[in-house]
């Protein structure tokens, strides 16, 4: 270590108490990048809801997937071939299997299992 690097540790080490006592935090350089790779990857999916989705059929999970996607019933009905009628049904057993109240609740569900449609 050279003269210089020694002078500036202390001053260093003296700032950094200053930042600590004003309520700054700082990681270790290990742990910042288990924090940065875990905000590249994303949030991940509630496994609690993902279990609530997965028992539903494969076509409540279809409907649920564009429902979670903020489509309308005729919109859901446009795209899966169905009646709209038929999307209603498909609905009303989401919910009742979800024990969601309204389909607010049955999408923001579909949001924690990461289960929408694009």
């Amino acid at each position: 270590m050279t003269q210089q690097q020694s002078r500036r540790g202390p001053t260093q080490q003296h700032q950094d108490r200053g930042r600590l006592a004003g309520g700054a935090a700082f990681l270790s350089p290990r742990l910042a990048h288990r924090v940065i790779d875990r905000f590249r990857s994303g949030p991940r999916p509630d496994a609690a809801a993902q279990e609530s989705v997965a028992a539903l059929s494969a076509r409540e999970r279809d409907v649920l997937a564009l429902v979670g996607a903020g489509r309308a019933n005729s919109e859901v009905a446009r795209e899966l071939y169905l009646t709209e009628g038929t999307v209603k049904g498909y609905v009303s057993a989401i919910l009742s299997k979800l024990g969601a109240e309204n389909r607010v609740q049955a999408a923001i569900l579909a949001h924690h299992a990461e289960f929408i449609a694009e």
